[in-house]
């Protein structure tokens, strides 16, 4: 099926968990709180075969929208585990390979959760930014760094004393 990205967040969660809601803002926004719940907890190899959390260390077990952070401002690779799945397939996930990893504390994400980060085109992903780009984050830096919407990007600081140099005219 490929990766939906909301389309599939909007089938489970705004349409078919959160439908009997009347107010369809509301239905978001509860999905939206649920998935930040991510940064509270870990996967477990022994309960999904996944391995790592989804926050780094400092945000993990704190309940706010270090998740989605996580997923726009981090480099992600793929990687592939020996254990097999149910359907005797590999298991894959996403790992933190940026300058910012932590040795101690493994983070990671899902197809699933990278999905959100990308637009689809009849079911096929976009290109990553990262086959042209030596920063390995998923989208275009040089704008989040002009928008001022972060401090870090692939684990590197920097200061934008003008978070809205974007905006100006030359």
């Amino acid at each position: 099926k490929g990766c939906q990205g909301a389309k599939s967040v909007q089938e489970v969660f705004v349409d078919n968990i959160y439908g009997a809601l009347d107010d369809e803002d509301l239905r978001w926004r509860m999905t939206a709180a649920i998935s930040s719940a991510h940064t509270v907890g870990m996967a477990h190899p022994e309960n999904s075969g996944f391995d790592g959390h989804w926050s780094d260390m400092h945000n993990q077990g704190h309940f706010n929208n270090n998740y989605y952070k996580s997923l726009l401002f981090k480099g992600w690779v793929p990687e592939t585990f020996e254990k097999f799945n149910a359907k005797n397939s590999f298991m894959h996930q996403w790992r933190r390979a940026d300058i910012g990893q932590e040795v101690h504390h493994k983070e990671m994400m899902l197809d699933s959760d990278i999905c959100l980060a990308y637009k689809s085109l009849n079911g096929e992903l976009m290109p990553l930014l990262s086959s042209t780009r030596q920063c390995c984050a998923r989208i275009n830096p040089n704008l989040v760094m002009e928008t001022g919407q972060t401090e870090e990007i692939c684990g590197i600081s920097y200061t934008n004393s003008n978070p809205f140099s974007y905006m100006q005219k030359d």
